[in-house]
Parts: C-alpha cells; structure tokens; sequence
C-alpha cells in the first residue's frame, strides 16, 4: 500500500509490504504517484499456503494427540 505526503515542500511516497520498505522524496505529487504505482507493480505478491480445516486436524492427530495418553475414561 502507498502513502504520499507532503515532507518539507516536497511530496514524499510511502510503499511497505510486510517484507519490504520503499521512499522517495519527488518535486510533484504525480511523480509520486507514478513512481508509487510503478513500485507497488514491481514488489511481487507472495504467495499465501492455503490450509484447510482437514488438514489442520489431521496434522494436529498426527503431531499432537499421538504423544498424548488417552483418559482414564477412555480405559473402561
């Protein structure tokens, strides 16, 4: 996401991602906004895994209830 501001009479562009941080100071606010766009485009989206709800439970089966011992209910 860009941020543009007004930085001692010039215009400032903001870009951050969670991974990545840019600045610069531009004369006019269309420089900072193209350069903000221009930016923006070129930091690549990372891609997100996606988990589902089975996966979850059958990884938490398998890593945590595994090492557990079972209940003295269970033992009836």
């Amino acid at each position: 996401m860009a941020t543009i501001d007004k930085h001692h009479g010039k215009w400032r562009a903001r870009v951050r991602t969670k991974t990545t941080r840019a600045t610069a100071v531009f004369d006019t606010y269309q420089d900072a906004k193209m350069w903000a766009a221009w930016k923006e485009a070129q930091i690549a989206p990372e891609p997100q895994p996606t988990y589902t709800l089975n996966d979850a439970i059958t990884r938490y089966c398998n890593d945590i209830l595994a090492w557990k011992r079972p209940s003295p209910a269970w033992r009836k």
